[in-house]
């Protein structure tokens, strides 16, 4: 287990900040163009709660990386899964930033999650499954005092229709973000056509992924609504 007390802490950036360094990274035209209009709303959204996890493939990163005790790693936050497996490496810090607060909060929330719930089956039920009413019960009793006052207050603070925000875990977690709704959208779309994107969890080897990705997702983007979006910097 890689040692938790020496993760280097997540620092929140000042919001103007980090709204200054993002309309400096996404806006390359100006705002009266098509494309200028369309890096604004890139903005706009991402200053809402964009990724719930985050995919890319941590066994290519370790191997790339090859960490030692003796190294630090800066990397950004994004879903925090990314940051929990560097972590395994055990290396003597991990720098953790983000311009979004939504994606600080979750991999703080994750962090201690690992260290303070009672087992993994504890920490299965509100991050694997995160569909069940007793992870509600877990933050309250368990998380809620262990986390920085921040983060607490980011989790406790109630929103429109859906009350607290961690109650999004007792509701599936992973249908909440801009990710999750894009991804729910997929799904829709993909069964307007026949096919389930879930069925490709039956897998049981890579050969089977791979014939399952050939018969139910990689027909999908030869359909004429779906070529366009999958070929859009913007759905991207």
């Amino acid at each position: 287990m890689a040692r938790l007390d020496e993760f280097s802490g997540l620092k929140e950036m000042r919001p103007y900040m980090a709204n200054l360094l993002l309309e400096r990274a996404a806006h390359t035209r100006p705002a009266s163009t098509g494309r200028g209009t369309l890096e604004r709303l890139f903005t706009l959204m991402f200053k809402g709660f964009v990724y719930n996890q985050i995919w890319e493939d941590p066994d290519v990163d370790l191997a790339a990386l090859a960490l030692e005790p003796h190294h630090r790693l800066i990397t950004i936050a994004s879903g925090g899964c990314n940051v929990l497996s560097y972590l395994a490496t055990d290396p003597a810090a991990i720098i953790a930033i983000d311009l979004n607060a939504n994606h600080v909060a979750l991999t703080r929330l994750k962090i201690t999650a690992l260290r303070d719930l009672p087992d993994h089956d504890a920490f299965f039920q509100f991050f694997g499954e995160a569909n069940d009413e007793n992870n509600r019960s877990a933050f309250d009793d368990i998380l809620s005092a262990r986390l920085d006052s921040d983060t607490r207050d980011y989790w406790e603070k109630h929103t429109p229709l859906h009350g607290r925000r961690i109650n999004m875990f007792a509701r599936n977690f992973y249908r909440y973000s801009l990710l999750g709704r894009f991804i729910g959208i997929l799904h829709v779309l993909a069964r307007l056509q026949g096919k389930r994107l879930e069925d490709i969890l039956k897998s049981r080897s890579p050969a089977e992924q791979r014939a399952s990705f050939d018969n139910i997702i990689a027909p999908l983007f030869d359909h004429k609504a779906i070529r366009p979006l999958s070929k859009s910097p913007d759905s991207l």
